[in-house]
């Protein structure tokens, strides 16, 4: 299986912000139930992860789009941030694929 997500995080007043991402499954869009799990790291690799780890279970994809709030709480210190998103293309949360 090959999974492919790509995203885009937007700010938003207070610690919660819209993220919406594009997952594709062998090439093609995902359409029906997957959960997706977040985490933000202060560095692209070896870092140390922020906060706890965001998890969203048998949320609705159509088209390959995905559209979620996410609020890690008060983690962000102005330094900059990276979000690692992994999704689980049944809607469980046993087989996350980054």
């Amino acid at each position: 299986m090959l999974c492919a997500i790509s995203g885009v995080a937007s700010a938003q007043s207070g610690t919660a912000f819209n993220y919406q991402g594009y997952i594709e499954d062998g090439g093609s869009p995902v359409d029906g139930t997957v959960s997706l799990e977040y985490e933000l790291w202060d560095a692209q690799s070896g870092g140390t992860q922020l906060g706890s780890e965001f998890t969203i279970e048998d949320t609705t994809a159509q088209r390959g789009i995905v559209t979620e709030m996410i609020d890690f709480g008060p983690v962000f210190s102005g330094g900059p941030t990276w979000l690692q998103v992994t999704v689980d293309l049944d809607g469980g949360t046993d087989s996350f694929v980054t």
